[in-house]
């Protein structure tokens, strides 16, 4: 699933996204023995354009299962990048 931004908008002001994603847009294979999404991808971002390029600012929270085979304990993570 791809999130779109016209950049004829861009050239007046950023643009602010948010929203969520669910694991069939995301398109993650889920076969992972290891990790399993178990909730929506939330999203918020901005975007701006600077000279000959974009600048996008984000902050995604995808929250996740895993396991360790190794002592069968269920745990909880939130997997975050900036």
């Amino acid at each position: 699933m791809a999130l779109m931004v016209n950049l004829r908008h861009l050239e007046a002001h950023s643009i602010h996204l948010e929203g969520e994603l669910s694991v069939a847009e995301l398109d993650i294979d889920t076969r992972d023995q290891v990790i399993q999404v178990t909730q929506p991808l939330q999203y918020n971002l901005e975007v701006e354009k600077i000279e000959d390029g974009l600048l996008l600012l984000a902050h995604n929270r995808l929250r996740c299962v895993s396991w360790s085979t190794a002592t069968a304990t269920i745990t909880r993570m939130p997997v975050t990048r900036y």
